[in-house]
């Protein structure tokens, strides 16, 4: 049964009204997509409708606390928001993609070890000098960026993620022994290495 003019123009204008009160940077469950916007405020309307976040570049310097409340949240991308620390996020359970290349970490948060269903980590361009033998909880991992930290080994459960296909950990002091054992142990996956150091075991 065909719609009439005055119902056609209902459902354009609630889509628009749609477009305007969804929360800027975010995807709602619907799958709408919106345009970005540069304010998380909004976000505070219906964070459990919210599946991807992306406030890349906004130099937040500080973790924004009501993106724990976005429990549905499948992708979060901070890269370049000059941070130094994040919180616990285990209550976002339901992360596949998490993104924090290029700011200031020092260390990778234990929580992230517990999102059991990641399938995409990046965490390159940071400060980190260590990884930790929890890695191997994330057993969906597929791809892990590392590249421009401060490691110069991984822990041997790595080989233990049997759906890893990519890892970058160029840019870092990784000696010839350490990157022939990385790659041997994770035979399924293309490691990128920059040149090896001259540094000792």
């Amino acid at each position: 049964m065909p719609i009439s003019a005055r119902q056609w123009r209902c459902s354009l204008l609630c889509s628009l009204l749609l477009c305007l009160l969804t929360p800027a940077g975010l995807v709602a469950q619907d799958g709408l997509k919106v345009k970005r916007f540069k304010k998380l405020e909004l976000a505070q309307l219906t964070p459990d409708s919210v599946l991807s976040l992306d406030l890349s570049g906004q130099r937040l310097k500080e973790f924004p606390a009501v993106i724990l409340e976005m429990k549905n949240l499948k992708e979060l991308r901070l890269k370049k928001c000059k941070l130094t620390s994040i919180p616990d996020i285990s209550s976002l359970s339901n992360l596949q993609v998490l993104d924090l290349g290029s700011n200031k970490l020092d260390t990778i948060h234990p929580s992230i070890y517990s999102l059991t269903g990641l399938e995409k980590l990046r965490i390159g361009n940071n400060q980190i000098s260590e990884v930790d033998a929890r890695v191997a909880e994330l057993t969906q991992l597929k791809y892990l960026d590392l590249w421009g930290n401060m490691l110069s080994d991984l822990p041997e459960e790595m080989k233990s993620l049997s759906k890893l296909v990519y890892m970058d950990m160029r840019v870092m002091e990784i000696n010839s022994a350490r990157q022939e054992r990385i790659s041997n142990d994770l035979p399924h996956c293309r490691v990128f290495f920059s040149a090896p150091c001259n540094c000792m075991d």
